[in-house]
């Protein structure tokens, strides 16, 4: 049946215009509040999980965090997507725990992603691609592998100090800067 023809069958049954106009209203307001209802409990769910995930971190119970991490990283891409900076954040964090347990194989791919998702959703230079770059530079100097290290952290270094990250540079703590700067000259 045609929409047209769905019109008139509607109409003959006693369905007024202006009363279908407010079902196709209100399933649309319905829609829309169950999805962000959805979503909300997927936020709270995360923050749940997220401060787990940092509070066995902290325990040094990293093997226990796997799992919340995981599914941490589920619930981002389910609600902000695969390439959205959060998730790259959720990835990054996977990474660490991995790196924490020595298991760089697991570690350097989420490292990898989670910096390739920054660099297309933030651009090159943004300052959260220095902070990726720097996180899988010290995987690749726990690995022993500083020629993988080595640009990765002249990068991130060349990022800190440009014009808008300049700022950002100046705010971090002395540490940083030195632990950057050690890293580079200790390769």
């Amino acid at each position: 049946m045609s929409r047209h023809g769905a019109w008139i069958c509607v109409c003959r049954h006693g369905v007024h215009r202006n009363a279908l106009q407010f079902l196709l209203v209100l399933l649309c307001v319905l829609a829309v509040t169950f999805g962000l209802t959805s979503k909300a409990q997927d936020t709270s769910e995360a923050d749940s999980l997220n401060k787990q995930v940092i509070d066995l971190y902290r325990a040094g119970k990293y093997q226990e965090a796997i799992p919340i991490a995981r599914e941490f990283l589920e619930i981002s891409e389910k609600t902000n997507g695969p390439d959205h900076p959060d998730t790259a954040t959720s990835l990054n964090n996977l990474a660490q725990l991995y790196q924490s347990m020595s298991d760089y194989a697991k570690a350097e791919p989420l490292f990898q992603r989670a910096l390739a998702i920054r660099e297309k959703a933030l651009g090159p230079d943004h300052p959260d691609i220095a902070t990726s770059l720097n996180d899988l530079a010290a995987l690749y100097q726990y690995m022993g592998d500083y020629a993988k290290a080595e640009p990765l952290l002249r990068r991130a270094l060349a990022i800190y100090e440009k014009g808008a990250a300049r700022r950002i540079f100046s705010l971090t703590s002395d540490g940083t800067k030195r632990a950057i700067c050690m890293s580079l000259r200790d390769l």
